[in-house]
C-alpha cells in the first residue's frame, strides 16, 4: 500500500494494543523490527504475514519514516495448520486402535510405539531401542528377524 501509513497494515486489535507504534520504537532502536501475524489488505481482509518494519533515515541519519514489507503467508500457514490437524487424527486414531502399532527406521531403533505395544510387550514407556524389542522376539527367531529387519 503505497503512500500509506504503516499503521494501516495492523488489524484493528493490534492498533488499540499500541503494537504499530511498538514495531517503530523496536525498528528505530534495533533497525528492523520482524514479525508474523495477521495483517490488513487495502480491501479491509486480513492475511497472515511475516514482515519486517525498518527505518527510513535521511542522510544525515535522521529518522524521516518506516518502511514495513510484507510476505502473504496465507497459504503456508492453511497448509500447516491442515497438517497439523491430520497428524493429530492420524495420532489420536493410533492410540486409541485396540492393535499394536509401532514405527521403525532403517537402522533397526523404533521410532514411535502405541499404548498396546507397551502393554503387549511389558516394556516399560521409552525402552523401545533395538535392544529392548528384540528381547519381545523369542531367542529361536532373533537371530533371523535382526537379519530381516536390519
Amino acid at each position: 500500500m503505497l503512500g500509506r501509513t504503516v499503521d494501516a497494515f495492523f488489524t484493528p486489535e493490534d492498533r488499540a494494543g499500541d503494537r504499530p507504534d511498538v514495531e517503530k520504537r523496536l525498528a528505530a532502536q534495533t533497525g528492523s523490527a520482524p514479525d508474523e501475524r495477521w495483517h490488513m489488505r487495502k480491501d479491509g481482509t486480513r492475511f497472515w504475514a511475516s514482515g519486517e518494519m525498518m527505518p527510513l533515515t535521511a542522510e544525515d541519519g535522521g529518522l524521516i519514516g518506516f518502511l514495513k514489507i510484507l510476505r502473504d503467508r496465507t497459504g503456508q500457514r492453511a497448509s500447516e495448520a491442515a497438517l497439523q490437524a491430520s497428524e493429530l487424527r492420524y495420532r489420536s486414531l493410533v492410540e486409541v486402535s485396540p492393535q499394536v502399532v509401532w514405527f521403525g527406521d532403517e537402522a533397526g531403533r523404533v521410532t514411535y510405539c502405541n499404548t498396546y505395544w507397551y502393554d503387549y510387550t511389558g516394556l516399560p514407556p521409552g525402552e523401545t531401542g533395538e535392544a529392548s524389542w528384540m528381547g519381545v522376539i523369542h531367542p529361536d527367531h532373533r537371530e533371523r528377524v535382526r537379519d530381516a529387519w536390519l
